[in-house]
């Protein structure tokens, strides 16, 4: 640690942490000075320097062009224009880091966007050594000549100022080779051969990546089979990463349990348990990053037919080839989930995928819920009565005139399709009364409203809702008066909705044949989600009252304070169109794509000044 400043600015201990990192990015991109060493420049990848045993290698091949795209979008304009943005760039800490800024542009007779470009014009690499655990980033100046006269006054300068707050210099100055480190303590060093810049938390992994570009020595990263594997198949993105699978699992207790192919949580394996097998066998996994408009991210690993664990078919499907429903598309959706899982099969395999604590807890809830089931086992005759592949849809709620709620929750549905609905209607319909049976037994020792079910046919759906009987006198605000438990029954559709509206909406977008079968439509992918921006920041307005009085209660913050950062939160909500993720699995390929799309921004402003209006 270095003595912290009695006063002046001192640029190593600016208040906003935010901008110390990124001071120190600039710092780093810099590089540092040192004799330039005469001979041919290195153009190649920092793969070729990397040690043979980096885990993880990511690699930016045009950093100037991403940064351009990223200064330039216009959301990031937005952002800046935002109030509470505004409001921290007129503080005096971001005042403080702005002087600093220009001193440092005026040392070095350029601005600090120009400087970060030139001095990664060469590519952007990050590399993390299994061995010793070290971290490594890794610069290409394109002008080394430049750079050495830059660096000097960029060293000069912070050196000047901590000596001024009366500190030490916050480095000392080491050579290696025909390399020159700057070591700042706390596991930090810079150092610079030529035109290649590196930043570690481990002197040992900057001198053998130096020994490398030095002698070009064998066996460096680039002449692993792994990579190998990995690099054949790169995309052409804006940043592109490859994780050595086998080395982390050779350290897989500090993976934890997902390199083993389990987890103890039910939720994480219904929805990622296949993926887990794909840590478990993969060698390798490649993921890549493209920000323009919007921003494009995949990951992906080799798969191969036998690595399905046989207790995970119901995620899988026969031969890999589970395909998610169609999702339904109800007005004002707010999110969806649709997935081929064929949730019978998951609660029956239960004792191959969880360890026995869980297999116990599971056993009582399966107890516990065959008696509210009328004594069909909730395993076999009730999940069991379910084909492969599930839906979950959210969407904005419908109220009563006379009963709103405080708090305004979304309607929600699980919807599914039955294997034998002329067996399984009548006594899934019993399951239900008997559910709301047991909820009112509830409701009567709370004090809280009871709820009475109605049986209607409209067309060829048949329904089963329940309401809450509201009495006179009943306390205003309720969170139950979001709620209206519904079972819906179409051709061999199933919808378990939160209320009879959202119910009746999405049968009535269900197709069914002269026979009233369902025909079965399916989306490309195994698993697919999407959160509408618009409709997910109308929620978060309709409620802004009630998380204002929440924050206040968890954070301890006055009205004022919990208000802005709840508008804070609308803000950036207001900025997102769609977010999607997209998951399929083939005998060859795992893959997970997430796509996030920005709202225009035109759009954005004007329904901010109309909200402000």
């Amino acid at each position: 640690m270095y003595p912290k400043s009695k006063s002046r600015l001192n640029l190593y201990q600016l208040p906003l942490a935010g901008l110390q990192i990124r001071y120190l990015v600039i710092l780093i991109a810099l590089g540092i000075t040192g004799p330039t060493v005469s001979g041919q420049q290195h153009t190649k990848d920092a793969a070729e320097f990397l040690p043979p045993s980096t885990a993880l290698y990511v690699h930016a091949a045009k950093p100037a062009a991403l940064i351009d795209t990223i200064e330039n979008h216009e959301i990031v304009t937005h952002v800046l224009e935002l109030e509470p943005v505004q409001k921290l760039m007129r503080s005096p800490q971001f005042a403080m880091f702005m002087l600093g800024k220009g001193l440092l542009e005026t040392n070095i007779e350029s601005s600090v966007i120009d400087a970060l470009k030139t001095n990664m014009a060469g590519g952007l690499w990050l590399g993390l050594d299994a061995e010793s655990g070290g971290a490594i980033v890794i610069f290409k100046s394109s002008d080394e000549a430049k750079l050495k006269r830059t660096i000097g006054q960029v060293l000069k300068f912070a050196a000047t100022t901590a000596m001024g707050d009366g500190d030490q210099v916050p480095f000392k100055k080491q050579e290696y080779r025909d390399a020159v480190a700057a070591d700042f303590g706390n596991n930090m060093l810079i150092a610079r051969y030529q035109s290649w810049f590196m930043l570690s938390n481990k002197s040992g992994l900057v001198k053998k990546v130096i020994d490398n570009m030095h002698d070009e020595t064998n066996s460096p990263l680039s002449d692993q089979n792994w990579f190998k594997q990995a690099i054949a198949n790169r995309s052409d993105s804006d940043i592109w990463a490859t994780l050595d699978l086998d080395a982390i699992r050779k350290k897989s207790g500090r993976g934890g349990n997902i390199f083993t192919g389990r987890t103890d949580n039910p939720g994480v394996e219904l929805i990622f348990g296949g993926m887990l097998d794909a840590l478990k066998h993969s060698p390798v996994a490649t993921a890549s990053v493209n920000i323009q408009e919007d921003i494009d991210f995949s990951i992906a690993a080799p798969f191969r037919t036998e690595w399905a664990d046989e207790a995970r078919d119901y995620f899988f499907g026969k031969d890999l080839e589970g395909r998610a429903p169609l999702v339904l598309q109800p007005k004002n959706m707010i999110a969806s989930l649709t997935s081929h899982r064929d949730i019978g099969k998951w609660w029956l395999s239960k004792e191959d995928l969880y360890a026995e604590n869980v297999i116990a807890q599971l056993a009582q809830a399966d107890s516990q819920l065959s008696t509210i089931f009328s004594g069909m086992d909730f395993g076999e005759d009730v999940l069991g009565s379910l084909q492969p592949g599930i839906q979950v849809v959210i969407a904005e709620n419908k109220y009563d005139e006379k009963y709103q709620p405080d708090i305004r929750l979304p309607a929600f549905a699980l919807i599914g399709k039955l294997k034998d609905p002329k067996k399984l209607t009548r006594k899934l319909k019993i399951a239900f009364q008997s559910l709301i049976g047991f909820a009112n037994i509830n409701l009567g020792m709370s004090g809280q409203p009871q709820l009475e079910v109605e049986t209607e046919n409209l067309g060829d759906t048949k329904i089963l809702a329940s309401s809450y009987y509201y009495e006179d006198g009943t306390e205003e605000g309720l969170i139950l008066f979001n709620f209206g438990p519904t079972i819906a029954f179409k051709g061999s559709n199933i919808v378990v909705s939160s209320t009879k509206d959202f119910a009746i909406e999405l049968t009535k977008l269900m197709k069914t044949d002269a026979q009233g079968q369902s025909p079965s439509e399916l989306e490309p992918n195994n698993t697919r989600i999407k959160i509408d921006g618009q409709m997910l920041h109308k929620i978060l307005t309709d409620n802004i009252e009630s998380l204002v009085v929440q924050n206040m209660l968890e954070e301890g913050n006055d009205r004022e304070e919990a208000r802005s950062q709840m508008d804070l939160v609308l803000l950036i909500a207001d900025l997102f169109k769609e977010v999607g993720i997209d998951y399929d699995v083939t005998s060859a390929e795992m893959k997970l794509d997430l796509t996030i799309r920005f709202d225009d921004v035109s759009e954005s402003k004007s329904s901010s000044t109309n909200r402000d209006e």
